[in-house]
């Protein structure tokens, strides 16, 4: 029986070992700091960071909207002078093909020239505008979706930027449901998140799109909510509220990671907020409690987390709702 607990507590030295050391070279290749109101920001809960065509940096805020240079902001909110939202709760923005900023709000999608800084009013729009959004993605193809609370569109265009066609995805309201939580490309598809399934979705009629589902339905737990999508090589990772999975599309196994206690290597936390890729391909996963970097090679999580004695080499909240990378800034 010592000879047990003796070879465990030596197995739990080492782990705590090896996670101390990995930290220490991870927090040595970054230099941290904070952008907050302070420094000009409209409001610290970030939704998502876009960075568009020009290299300026659109932070959607639940105060508005932030075009920063990495000097100084530019703010887009309901009263702004020169352009008015029609909501200060910003969930996200895409830019289209046309340079033009789609930016969706709890009050519906705005679209703003870049070239004129001005919004513009496209024909075709009606049908969505006033619609709750809170997703944009552009697909390799160049087509628009948005998610709405109950809505799936896709927008295409013609080559002078006009809508050539819209076409939707209705599903049912139900007011215990989840919505439409999160989009995503995978291999040249689109796939879609909404409560514990995950969805693949394909055009009916050009007016008409349908959703199949991808996994079984008792793949992912009953209470599960699909937060993010992410593809890395012939991997997709699935972030959700009760933890994380990685499918591969070649042998269409599913593995799920959880925070263990007491195990360093583990997430930080099960409920994942949101997922990104270095430009070495390094999986992030954010949690609520800090950022976790995952290692292919022992398959096990390294973590980021507030540190308030070593300000200069942490992370200053441990609540991630988003991530954004660009080369090696994070």
């Amino acid at each position: 029986m010592k000879n047990f607990l003796l070879f465990y507590i030596l197995i739990l030295l080492n782990m705590d070992c090896l996670a101390h050391t990995t930290h220490q070279k991870l927090t040595d290749q970054y230099n941290f700091s904070n952008i907050t109101i302070e420094d000009g920001l409209l409001h610290n809960y970030v939704d998502s960071i876009f960075k568009d065509s020009k290299g300026f940096l659109w932070f959607s805020t639940f105060g508005g909207l932030s075009r920063y240079d990495g000097y100084e902001f530019v703010h887009y909110t309901t009263s702004s002078e020169a352009v008015r939202l029609k909501s200060n709760f910003v969930r996200m923005v895409c830019e289209d093909e046309f340079h033009r900023l789609w930016i969706a709000s709890e009050g519906g999608i705005d679209i703003l020239d870049l070239q004129t800084n001005q919004l513009v009013n496209l024909p075709g729009v009606e049908i969505f505008r006033y619609e709750e959004s809170s997703h944009l993605l552009k697909d390799q193809e160049g087509k628009l979706w948005i998610v709405t609370p109950n809505n799936l569109y896709s927008v295409t265009f013609t080559e002078t930027g006009n809508i050539r066609n819209v076409a939707f995805l209705h599903t049912p309201h139900n007011p215990e449901a989840v919505t439409l939580s999160t989009i995503s490309e995978i291999n040249h598809e689109i796939w879609i998140g909404q409560n514990n399934q995950i969805f693949r979705v394909r055009e009916k009629s050009p007016a008409t799109l349908t959703a199949q589902t991808i996994f079984p339905e008792n793949t992912f737990y009953a209470a599960a909510e699909i937060h993010h999508l992410l593809q890395k090589g012939n991997q997709v990772w699935i972030g959700t509220n009760l933890g994380l999975y990685c499918y591969s599309l070649t042998s269409k196994e599913i593995k799920q990671y959880q925070h263990t206690e007491h195990n360093p290597l583990s997430l930080t936390q099960s409920y994942i907020t949101f997922l990104a890729l270095t430009e070495t391909e390094e999986l992030i996963v954010a949690t609520l409690k800090g950022l976790n970097f995952y290692d292919p090679f022992t398959d096990s999580f390294f973590r980021i987390v507030q540190d308030e004695y070593d300000t200069e080499r942490s992370i200053n909240c441990n609540f991630i709702n988003c991530l954004f990378t660009d080369g090696n800034i994070i």
